[in-house]
């Protein structure tokens, strides 16, 4: 467990580490859980778009065994990281 209090996601909790990242990612604010679950345009991210995107990929990132960060490493978007966590 780590100093949020969620435990870093292993083949075997993944629908609890879910929820707890949705509600870890929401309360960070209505606009990081908004580009979260858009995504973020590929192309022409705004500023504050890149930043929100750099906050929640290291709260994902950090709450995941290192098993899959192999997996997951070389994505640059949250969405994308969360969206192949779901095929794993």
């Amino acid at each position: 467990m780590n100093s949020q209090g969620i435990h870093a996601l292993t083949t075997a909790n993944f629908k609890v580490w879910q929820e707890n990242m949705k509600y870890k990612l929401f309360s960070c604010g209505s606009n990081m859980w908004s580009l979260f679950c858009e995504g973020c345009d590929d192309d022409f991210p705004s500023s504050e778009n890149k930043k929100l995107n750099s906050q929640a990929r290291k709260i994902i990132l950090e709450n995941i065994h290192n098993a899959y960060l192999e997996k997951v490493g070389d994505l640059k978007y949250a969405k994308k990281i969360w969206d192949r966590l779901h095929t794993l």
